[in-house]
């Protein structure tokens, strides 16, 4: 689904410190290019594994609450009720809203619906014994807000995915011409250990 990061992470994963360090850069002539490459390595390791590194703010939009399926046990929610949301893992969800009108957005009550941050990806149920209310047919009719990250700050993170970082920005800054892949295989090889697949 649409995804937007509204509020990015307070730091990036590797440092430019550590990545002269790695790189063997011993100048300041390209400080400015070695961030950008940080930021979008980073954003690279996001985007193939599904997983946020450091905690981010994402607003992701529906065109409608999810359909019930075939099939529901009692007043238990079926698996068509969910949303399944794109980045993990899930830390917590802000909001639910939704348009019942085209007037604008109404807020859903925290307490009509169940985010289940241990599942991978995350989805987000009606409440036990509830339903999802009526939205209009629109691109956006539902907008869900949450934060998605393994740590607050790069001390968290776990090695392989700085190690991933670094490699995927050795690769760039060496190589300023058009890659024909889209990461390095051993990065790639790295990474599927940790990658969310959607189902």
């Amino acid at each position: 689904m649409p995804t937007k990061v509204s509020v990015q992470p307070a730091e990036e994963p590797v440092s430019r410190t550590e990545a002269k360090a790695w790189l063997k850069v011993d100048n300041t002539a390209d400080d400015a290019l070695i961030d950008s490459l940080i930021i979008a390595a980073r954003m690279a390791v996001e985007d193939y594994t599904n997983l946020k590194l450091i905690s981010q703010t994402v607003e992701e939009v529906y065109s409608s609450f999810p359909w019930v399926g075939y099939y529901r046990l009692g007043s238990h929610p079926g698996k068509y009720d969910a949303f399944k949301l794109t980045c993990s893992p899930l830390i917590a969800v802000t909001s639910i809203e939704y348009k019942a009108t085209a007037a604008g957005y109404t807020t859903l009550d925290s307490s009509n619906y169940t985010a289940h941050t241990y599942q991978k990806p995350p989805i987000v149920t009606p409440a036990y014994s509830l339903s999802w209310p009526e939205a209009i047919d629109f691109p956006e009719a539902v907008k869900i807000t949450y934060t998605a990250g393994l740590s607050p700050n790069a001390a968290g993170v776990p090695d392989l995915f700085k190690n991933a970082i670094l490699k995927i920005l050795t690769s760039w800054y060496e190589k300023r011409g058009e890659n024909v892949k889209k990461l390095p295989t051993d990065v790639e090889y790295m990474l599927n250990i940790q990658r969310i697949i959607y189902w």
